[in-house]
């Protein structure tokens, strides 16, 4: 365990599946539009949660 605050609670498992670079990267291209010269309106969407499963077991 490495003891970083968000690390996983659940010994020996961790959620690999790179959501948290694409929230990176999507945050950090964000950033550098805020700052830059850009005319109009940029939106970012965010999608989380789609790995979850409904009642009757189907994912998406």
């Amino acid at each position: 365990a490495t003891g970083l605050p968000f690390a996983s609670n659940v010994p020996n498992m961790m959620h690999a599946c790179g959501h948290d670079a694409h929230v990176a990267c999507a945050l950090g291209a964000a950033m550098l539009l805020a700052k830059s010269s850009v005319s109009g309106t940029v939106r970012f969407l965010f999608q989380p949660s789609e790995e979850q499963k409904d009642e009757e077991g189907r994912s998406g």
